[in-house]
């Protein structure tokens, strides 16, 4: 409560004619009382504010000495001080500023969050020392945790606020070593994979990051492949695969590249380079024969990947879900029969990959 509160009353009270005691009276409160709010020894409960202003006909923004207009022109320019540091990479105006904003509005979780992150921020940037870092990592985790107690999952803003907050206290948690609390964060929400990529160590750290690269991989292959008609982004999928599987040992990605290598035949094809769609075609026999190898022999069998980028992962037929019984050279046979290869059934070695 504002310290001219006291000022405010006096000069309200002899403005209406009033002596200390009638004042009291009215309110029902000791002549002492009124004494000590004017001379700021106390201050009235709040029960007595909307008394007092109904008793003096003003607002209770003048009666507690707030001045709305001033004050928002405090906090935006505030605001302003806290944008301009995204600019200038100041950390300690920006944690200054969010401490202020966080201060106006203590029951708001969003400046509350704004707070947090600027502690996390000055933490891993400005900290002089271990212990000025972890003391900043600390109230960063104390506004994220408070965050997540006040959140209210029946409003979608407190629940982006939430999950903000929860990326946040696992970060900050898990940088001052306190894994276990994280990891305990992340398994509750619903990115729990990339959360976990924060505070797990060691081979955990090493066999998620592989799993994550490899959902991802399937995406991008995905997307590159969209339509299934553009040559340069089906070649640009198949490099990719490639390159990250680098040994050669593609285990499943025998079916990715199979079906890669069909379209980018059709491509081929259309485009009227016969040679091209069939040396394509041929890899695709290859990489149908070699998947079928593997999902023949191996039931109840594990194929571990050698490259770098996946020697964790491990390829197992059991658990592909299928939607038919056909092999995936059948699968190919089956592409081969296409109206689209018609140009090219006059060649011998297209042929050769009809059974």
């Amino acid at each position: 409560m504002s310290v001219s509160i006291g000022d405010n009353i006096r000069a309200l009270r002899i403005k209406a004619g009033m002596t200390q005691s009638r004042l009291a009276e009215r309110l029902g409160v000791t002549d002492q009382a009124v004494s000590k709010w004017e001379t700021g020894a106390a201050s009235p409960d709040l029960s007595l504010i909307v008394p007092l202003t109904r008793l003096f006909g003003v607002t209770a923004d003048a009666l507690l000495g707030i001045d709305r207009p001033a004050e928002e022109a405090r906090r935006q320019a505030l605001e302003a001080q806290w944008e301009e540091t995204m600019m200038t990479g100041d950390t300690a105006v920006r944690l200054e500023a969010a401490q202020k904003l966080a201060d106006a509005q203590p029951d708001d979780p969003a400046r509350r969050l704004q707070l947090a992150g600027a502690e996390e921020t000055f933490a891993v940037h400005a900290a002089a020392d271990d212990a000025e870092r972890r003391r900043h990592f600390e109230q960063a985790v104390r506004e994220y945790e408070a965050i997540l107690a006040g959140a209210d999952p029946a409003v979608q803003e407190t629940v982006v606020l939430q999950e903000a907050a929860r990326f946040g206290v696992v970060r900050t948690l898990s940088a001052l070593g306190r894994c276990d609390e994280a990891k305990a964060y992340a398994v509750g929400s619903p990115q729990a994979d990339e959360l976990l990529g924060w505070c797990l160590r060691g081979e955990e750290a090493v066999e998620l990051r592989q799993k994550r690269l490899d959902r991802k991989l399937e995406a991008l292959v995905n997307e590159l492949e969209f339509g299934k008609c553009d040559l340069v982004l089906l070649q640009a999928a198949e490099q990719i695969v490639k390159l990250l599987i680098s040994d050669g040992n593609y285990l499943y990605y025998h079916d990715v590249l199979m079906h890669n290598a069909v379209w980018q035949a059709q491509c081929l094809t259309r485009a009227g380079d016969a040679a091209g769609a069939v040396g394509v075609l041929q890899k695709a026999r290859s990489h149908a024969e070699a998947y079928d190898a593997l999902c023949i022999k191996g039931k109840g069998l594990s194929y571990a990947y050698t490259c770098p980028a996946f020697d964790r992962m491990r390829f197992r037929p059991d658990d592909l879900m299928t939607s038919g019984t056909t092999t995936l050279s059948e699968d190919l046979q089956e592409y081969l029969s296409n109206a689209v290869f018609d140009p090219l059934r006059m060649r011998d070695d297209f042929c050769a990959l009809l059974r």
